[in-house]
């Protein structure tokens, strides 16, 4: 008898406490009820041989009832990332109980091989874990990690930020064959950066707020103190792109923001060089120097190369897909462009744009003369618009000192009869308007010369230039026009 009374007890005990959690009730989440212990789940070691770590974060129910969280689940599917809730793995949970004024923990793993191609271990893993409330309302934590093994500099928290580098009017090289990976905005001053040939070097870019302003993050800034020189090789060219590697990125322009060379910078040089996916190429502000040769810039959202009020030397180089002039020189300066092909295919700008005036208010109403000196051989400047070729003189012709343009050999796409500027009295041996096909593959980006060019021998020798962009040897006598030299 003693023992019935016990299990009796027993039973009915349990039966309350049945009855007692059968009754407790849940109901829908919203979002206002659940705070995240962290937004951004970083794993921030840099791997250096197939590793795993975990991370956690805390889902709190802040109301006084009992809720309910509709879904918890990773936003990627083949994702490189591992979760689980309150100690059961998974990729996706349901209905999700959570007490009131209790919480749940997720926890995230993460296992990269810095080894894997960046196709399937890119520098920058960005991911998200979703979690849905009110039936449809989606919040969600950011998950990331660094999955290559590379130069993250000048480190990987500078997203966003601007920075400064210096080596007190020394040099630092940049030869690692591991690939740097940019972050921030990067101003250099008091100090030659010199790139190796064969270095990859990735922007990470995106949206950067700077005392309320909003910038283009990710780039590279030069002051006057500062310079760069790039020198690739044919076989190893240097490569400056943005950080995502993926194949629908692969010419995606606007991914970063840049390079840029700041009044008075001096002694800078791209040479077998690749710059592509950024918003503007290569800016070279006033007083400062450049030298660009056998280098590609292309698939920019904006210009390829901007000179304003600058000095540069462009050879062999080639420019095309730009969102805007695959060449703008503004406020004066002084150029000579050498076998450069300009092919200007997906905007309404002209390829080349020059003038010789500085706005000096916002309606330019006021202006000031900046003298102009652009010297052009073998070169090609052509698109599909009726005007490539676009040259504002401020004086209206009454000031040679102020615009003094010639074009040597050049090829020119222009539409005569709806411009106001006499070509002919810049041009020597110009073909403007030729017909036939100038490139063996435009609609494919390929610009070498088509059989039938009519830039086939119709240069003339530049004896200080006699390779093209390719390392092809030129004809002695009669080079090719553009960046490509024919060869059978």
């Amino acid at each position: 008898m003693h023992v019935f009374l016990k299990l009796f007890t027993l039973s009915v005990f349990m039966m309350i406490f049945l009855a007692s959690c059968f009754d407790e009730e849940f109901v829908p989440s919203s979002s206002t009820d659940i705070s995240f212990s962290l937004d951004t789940i970083r794993f921030d070691t840099v791997f250096t041989e197939i590793g795993s770590i975990t991370r956690s974060v805390n889902i709190k129910n802040l109301s006084q009832e009992n809720i309910t969280i509709d879904q918890i689940k990773l936003a990627q599917s083949n994702s490189k990332f591992r979760i689980n809730v309150d100690g059961v793995p998974g990729e996706s949970f349901i209905d999700i109980r959570i007490n009131a004024l209790d919480s749940v923990w997720i926890f995230v793993e993460v296992t990269v091989d810095p080894d894997e191609p960046l196709s399937l271990s890119p520098f920058v893993i960005s991911e998200a874990i979703d979690v849905v409330t009110d039936g449809s309302f989606m919040s969600q934590i950011h998950l990331e990690a660094w999955g290559q093994n590379a130069n993250y500099f000048p480190s990987r928290d500078a997203q966003g930020r601007i920075l400064g580098l210096t080596c007190g009017n020394g040099n630092i090289f940049w030869d690692d064959p591991k690939p740097y990976v940019i972050y921030g905005l990067l101003f250099i001053d008091s100090c030659g950066l010199t790139i190796a040939p064969g270095t990859q070097i990735h922007v990470h870019g995106g949206i950067a707020r700077v005392d309320d302003q909003i910038l283009n993050d990710g780039g590279l800034f030069f002051l006057e103190n500062g310079s760069i020189d790039v020198v690739g090789t044919l076989d190893e060219p240097v490569v400056f792109q943005g950080d995502r590697l993926e194949a629908s990125f692969a010419d995606v322009p606007g991914q970063w923001a840049g390079i840029r060379l700041l009044g008075g910078s001096k002694d800078n040089r791209f040479s077998n060089v690749i710059i592509k996916n950024s918003i503007i190429g290569l800016r070279a502000d006033s007083a400062s120097q450049v030298l660009v040769e056998q280098t590609i810039i292309h698939n920019t959202s904006n210009a390829g190369f901007i000179g304003v009020n600058a000095e540069a030397e462009i050879n062999n180089s080639l420019f095309y897909n730009n969102g805007a002039q695959s060449v703008l020189l503004s406020s004066g300066g002084r150029y000579q462009v050498n076998y450069v092909t300009l092919a200007n295919n997906i905007n309404d700008r002209p390829a080349i744009y020059m003038d010789n005036f500085q706005c000096l208010d916002p309606n330019c109403n006021k202006i000031a003369l900046r003298p102009l000196t652009l010297k052009v051989c073998n070169s090609i400047f052509t698109g599909s618009n009726p005007n490539e070729v676009l040259i504002i003189d401020a004086t209206e012709g009454s000031d040679a000192e102020l615009l003094n343009i010639s074009l040597n050999q050049t090829i020119l796409k222009v539409d005569e009869s709806e411009n106001d500027f006499d070509f002919a009295s810049i041009c020597d041996g110009c073909i403007i308007n030729p017909e036939g096909d100038l490139f063996l593959g435009e609609a494919q980006s390929v610009f070498s010369l088509d059989t039938s060019s009519v830039a086939r021998n119709a240069g003339v020798p530049l004896p200080q230039l006699q390779i093209d962009i390719i390392g092809n040897l030129r004809d002695a006598m009669t080079p090719d026009i553009g960046c490509y030299e024919f060869i059978d």
